[in-house]
């Protein structure tokens, strides 16, 4: 009998340490919605698709040419330029133009939204030309705002390899053609005849009058720093995220502000240590009621950001804002202290309290790599209560993705907020995956995600994730919408959203 018990003394720590696993997984796991309730909430949406008209005559790629550094890694440098901005472009009144960013091609493409009046114009691609590009260069996305202040709407596209340009509407145009917008460089001095500017790697804009003088200034992401990531006639010069939970090697982020002799680099904005993180995704809004934007930078790789902003006409300036510490609220999922990858941010109003919340998009893979989207939501009572807990540095906002059903989803990039049935409520779309082919890399990527920081940052020591690789590639589409009882459900599924792609 002593054996015995000396056995079972011995194995003690280990049957505890399960019972506490599964004891924590029934009490923390949020509770899911039944079959007939998720029937019942899908019942409310509907949705058709339809095909996107794209110009012919564009030769396709499915990986991009690679500095040589990074061939062995070629399809993770390829997985980011797809994107769509919907806004009124033609000035018809209605926000039914598409400015489509394509990786296959590497083109800026406008193109009307498929409706009932899809045949207003030719779909086009914007040419840069006479502006100087070369072949290290790919589009990454587009934005739109009227840049000149002239009434129209124009086009904002910025760039692996180089600075961002401005497609600026013509005046008395009468149609919607590529000659209808004319190139401009949003900064000066990068040369005309050929490229000499900075080799920024921008992936992330946002467009908001962050100083309050009524005139829209520019918020510029970069991920890789300045470097050849895209020459594949060279070997080297550039680098990986020194660290997977607190990278501070990228490019640096920019602020342009507005003037009338047009966008000026906005100096001191922010600390250097906020503005060389690996930006992905960024978004500005009125937090605490004082007519001046707050914005959130999401980093990859942590140090994801949220800064209040404290600026005067004339003069940007951000100070930033941290969660507060709690016993039972991890450092992975503080504001100002997460480690998660930060994919993309949206701000909204999810549970009606008047004050806006977040919902940040991370690398939530089951047996992948497991940490969680944030859904931080205010615990301000106003947004007095906002600014003055920002004004001593506190972020009023905790996590609690977990308990809203928000936490996991997928390999998690873009994420947008809208009333989709118009009840008032937030819905939050996400889109989700990585790269498809037939040779599974978790493994691999997980080895990576616990090596040593002195590692990581020499792209040698990075995996093969190449053409035929797979990582997350048959991921879908995420649609969330709010059940009767506070949290959220993925109707993706019900509703025809979830095709791979």
């Amino acid at each position: 009998m002593s054996t015995v018990r000396s056995r079972l003394y011995l194995k003690l720590p280990g049957i505890v340490a399960v019972l506490l696993m599964v004891v924590t997984y029934v009490v923390v796991r949020p509770a899911t919605p039944s079959a007939a309730q998720t029937e019942e909430l899908a019942s409310s949406f509907a949705f058709t698709p339809k095909t996107i008209a794209m110009p012919a005559g564009h030769d396709q790629q499915e990986i991009r040419e690679v500095n040589k550094a990074y061939k062995h890694i070629e399809a993770w440098i390829s997985s980011v330029g797809a994107g769509i901005a919907m806004n009124d472009v033609d000035g018809d009144g209605f926000s039914n133009d598409l400015c489509v960013t394509d990786p296959r091609i590497d083109q800026v493409v406008v193109t009307p939204a498929p409706d009932e009046r899809g045949d207003r114009y030719t779909p086009f691609v914007l040419d840069p030309a006479p502006l100087p590009m070369d072949d290290v260069m790919a589009p990454m996305g587009c934005v739109a705002g009227d840049f000149n202040e002239d009434g129209h709407s124009d086009l904002l596209v910025y760039y692996w390899g180089r600075t961002p340009v401005v497609f600026q509407a013509r005046s008395g145009r009468d149609d919607m053609t590529a000659d209808s917008f004319e190139p401009v460089e949003l900064i000066s001095g990068v040369g005309k005849a050929r490229y000499t500017g900075p080799r920024w790697h921008s992936n992330a804009v946002t467009i908001a009058d962050f100083d309050g003088d009524g005139h829209d200034d520019v918020f510029i992401g970069n991920y890789f720093p300045d470097s050849p990531v895209l020459d594949p006639s060279v070997r080297g010069g550039v680098v990986m995220n020194d660290s997977l939970s607190n990278a501070l090697n990228g490019g640096e982020d920019h602020i342009l502000r507005w003037t009338e002799n047009g966008f000026v680099e906005a100096e001191d904005v922010m600390p250097r240590d906020m503005r060389i993180g690996w930006t992905l995704g960024a978004a500005a809004t009125d937090l605490d009621g004082d007519q001046l934007p707050e914005l959130y930078v999401a980093h990859d790789f942590g140090t994801s950001r949220l800064l209040q902003n404290r600026s005067r006409p004339g003069r940007i300036e951000f100070a930033e804002v941290k969660g507060a510490h709690h016993p039972m609220v991890p450092k992975s999922k503080r504001i100002g202290a997460s480690s998660f990858k930060g994919m993309g941010i949206d701000f909204g109003d999810l549970n009606q309290d008047g004050l806006y919340d977040m919902f940040v998009s991370n690398i939530t893979t089951s047996f992948g790599l497991q940490e969680s989207n944030f859904a931080f939501m205010s615990t301000a009572d106003g947004t007095d209560d906002v600014r003055a807990r920002m004004s001593r540095g506190e972020a009023p906002y905790v996590d609690r993705s977990g308990p809203l059903n928000l936490a996991w989803s997928g390999w998690g990039w873009d994420v947008k907020m809208g009333d989709f049935d118009n009840d008032s409520r937030l819905e939050i779309t996400q889109a989700t995956g990585f790269v498809k082919g037939r040779n599974n890399r978790w493994a691999q990527l997980q080895e990576l995600a616990t090596a040593n920081d002195g590692l990581v940052a020499h792209p040698g020591w990075w995996p093969h994730v190449r053409k035929g690789d797979d990582l997350a590639g048959d991921q879908t589409m995420r649609f969330f919408a709010r059940t009767p009882d506070g949290d959220y459900a993925n109707l993706s599924d019900r509703l025809g959203l979830a095709v791979p792609i």
